[in-house]
């Protein structure tokens, strides 16, 4: 990962008086740095980036391709940006079980990759994360999983503006947990009588909104609990959960 923001270059002879020893990069220098600068590329780990950045930066992918024969652990807070339909991270053949990506820390974004399997191997977890909180993921393609994005008892997460394509479910958040929106997705089950979006029934406080599904006839839908009571237009039902202006069928438990 290149990281230069100055056209000098240290270390080297005496150069300029006040420089401490700078001297001004030449042309190839130059050319090095401005290549792909600030991006990390696929012949460098992504975990070994993230081990050398400090929590809170950003992690910008280049427009390349990532394989994983084990899962891709993200245990620091970070937000890990793609180029739009260029950077992906791919299941490898070696990947049998266990999530692609597994999100360990609290306040992660995963914005602009295409998270994809072309394995056609025993079923897996696109984005799995477990008792984190404030989980980002938007603007990301996840296709050809079992179950595109998982949250077990994590708070907070936002889910929004995503295209996915699963055969199981869609988005899976059960747990103890509450305060998410899962806001805008682009869903298709294969086969399309399997859920979109699955809310567990300990799910609170959580907003459902303009996902689109498919609509064909047993089509997959939009399963949510509300205990006790229904939602109407005047409450949000009994667990706090709103489920609205989605294209999709719903389920609703209480």
């Amino acid at each position: 990962m290149k990281m230069y923001s100055s056209p000098f270059m240290f270390g080297g002879s005496a150069g300029f008086a006040g420089f401490g020893g700078a001297t001004f990069a030449d042309a190839e220098e130059i050319q090095y740095r401005l290549s792909g600068a600030m991006e990390v590329r696929s012949t460098e780990s992504i975990a070994q980036v993230l081990s050398r950045v400090e929590a809170g930066d950003c992690i910008r992918l280049a427009p390349d391709t990532w394989s994983y024969d084990a899962p891709m652990v993200i245990n620091k807070s970070c937000a890990i940006v793609g180029s739009p339909l260029g950077t992906r991270i791919r299941r490898g053949n070696g990947l049998k079980s266990g999530p692609l990506v597994s999100v360990q820390a609290d306040n992660v974004v995963l914005s602009n990759i295409y998270f994809e399997d072309l394995t056609q191997l025993a079923d897996c977890v696109a984005i799995s994360a477990v008792g984190v909180k404030n989980l980002y993921l938007h603007q990301c393609a996840i296709m050809n999983f079992s179950i595109g994005i998982e949250n077990t008892g994590g708070n907070l997460h936002q889910y929004v503006s995503n295209d996915i394509i699963a055969s199981s479910i869609g988005i899976r958040v059960v747990g103890d947990c509450a305060g998410h929106r899962i806001h805008g997705n682009v869903i298709a089950m294969n086969p399309s009588t399997n859920l979109s979006i699955d809310l567990g029934s300990d799910v609170t406080s959580t907003s459902v909104v303009g996902n689109v599904t498919s609509l064909k006839p047993g089509s997959n839908q939009i399963r949510f609990y509300n205990t006790g009571v229904a939602q109407t237009f005047s409450s949000v039902g009994g667990n706090g959960n709103h489920v609205s202006g989605n294209v999709a069928a719903l389920q609703e438990i209480t």
